[in-house]
């Protein structure tokens, strides 16, 4: 064999494994759960998010306004809902001697039907990446499911 051919063959065999590698990462991406986790919950709350929904909360504290404080959430992030009650938000100000997670009392099913009425809205492929006060929707409904 000439050094041409043999120079061909060998980018005919790089080319050919290429598009095999690309053929099979497509079909597992699109075909299998194999790459759910690069796109599972990110749950990142900036700084500044962060900042501004401690600041209300603190405010909201300071009138006590149970319903403000239990019921509502807040997207402070793309697909990251947070209430007063999301424990990073309480860990700051309980640091700050305002401690309204230890002395306030939510009704807890209404807080699972505000959490569950949130991810009835996000679409099924979304579920396993939005989160509300720290927990995946595919997880929250998994753990509270609707009742017939």
């Amino acid at each position: 064999m000439n050094k041409r051919g043999v120079e061909q063959s060998f980018l005919t065999i790089i080319a050919a494994i290429v598009v095999i590698g690309i053929v099979v990462f497509v079909a597992l991406y699109f075909f299998t759960d194999t790459f759910s986790n690069i796109e599972r919950a990110r749950d990142v709350i900036s700084p500044e998010a962060l900042t501004l929904r401690v600041e209300a909360c603190r405010i909201v504290a300071g009138q006590q306004n149970i319903n403000e404080l239990c019921y509502v959430f807040k997207e402070v992030e793309d697909d990251v809902w947070v209430s007063c009650f999301d424990g990073r938000i309480t860990d700051i100000l309980s640091n700050e001697s305002v401690n309204y997670a230890a002395t306030t009392t939510c009704d807890s099913s209404r807080r699972i039907q505000e959490m569950r009425d949130i991810c009835s809205d996000v679409r099924s492929s979304d579920k396993g990446k939005t989160t509300v006060d720290g927990k995946t929707c595919e997880l929250f409904e998994k753990d509270n499911p609707t009742t017939p």
